[in-house]
């Protein structure tokens, strides 16, 4: 299910008009997706497009909106010569957020959906997540192939860096490595989880847990705890990246990051006007 949900986030945050497409069109592109970790049946299929349907109304009327309002915020506060360490904190947390409020919207359909698979399905759904696994461990970055893809994502906001501006991200990179392991360990943790509570479907506290632990899919393991408190400490360092590298920009680097940002909120308006 996860594959559903980032379709449609990277239908949102990617620009241009095939994002549009991919968007509008989330019933006939997500079932490729989902199709690689589980083969529904007809009456799952049903129940399957019927909640995305309402999920998709949702995430247009409500969280474009909040995605707009959100990028526009930043787009305004780039202005600034200085950044605001705290805005930037709290903006970061809440595209957090909205990802939190899209696996809640969407933990309707995961209940509703478990109750129905079959020990077959189940067994087929958790051995395709473990494949992912192992396929992110393989192709988790070393060090030096981390420090690189650093500098590549900073230079499509910014543009080339410069020496010292270079020297900054590979330093960030150092301190602050790759998490593939951390992450694959707290997934897998999940995942024990979820799937000792799927074979509990017909229980009628089944609907309330399996709620709770989609609500909180890190909290409750001692590898997800781990997961989060790396990522914060991450995120604050990033805050601080992007502080030193704002001071240090071209006028031409800012231009390039507040032209890439107002091109999501305008791809954002043109997902809206649908």
């Amino acid at each position: 299910m996860q594959r559903w949900f980032g379709v449609l986030l990277a239908a949102l945050l990617l620009s241009g008009c095939g994002a549009k497409f991919a968007y509008n069109n989330l019933n006939l592109i997500t079932p490729w997706y989902v199709d690689d970790y589980i083969d529904l049946n007809e009456q799952q299929q049903v129940i399957f497009d019927r909640h995305l349907d309402e999920l998709h109304r949702w995430h247009r009327q409500t969280e474009l909106p909040e995605y707009r309002q959100l990028f526009t915020d930043l787009h305004q506060h780039l202005q600034q010569p200085q950044l605001d360490p705290q805005l930037l904190r709290t903006k970061i947390t809440q595209l957090r957020g909205h990802w939190d409020a899209l696996i809640q919207q969407a933990s309707p359909a995961v209940i509703e959906l478990s109750a129905t698979l079959t020990d077959t399905q189940r067994e087929e759904f958790f051995a395709a997540l473990e494949e992912r696994n192992q396929k992110r461990l393989k192709r988790a970055d070393t060090p030096e192939e981390h420090k690189r893809e650093s500098i590549e994502r900073i230079e499509k906001w910014m543009g080339p860096l410069s020496k010292q501006q270079r020297t900054w991200v590979e330093s960030f990179a150092a301190e602050n490595p790759d998490l593939t392991g951390e992450t694959v360990a707290a997934h897998r943790a999940f995942q024990a989880q979820l799937s000792n509570l799927m074979s509990q479907s017909t229980m009628a506290s089944f609907p309330s847990r399996i709620g709770a632990l989609l609500a909180d899919a890190l909290g409750g393991s001692e590898e997800g705890q781990r997961l989060n408190r790396l990522r914060q400490q991450q995120l604050n360092a990033r805050v601080e990246l992007f502080q030193t590298l704002w001071s240090s920009a071209t006028d031409n680097q800012k231009r390039k990051v507040r032209s890439r940002l107002k091109g999501y909120i305008d791809d954002i308006d043109d997902l809206l006007e649908g």
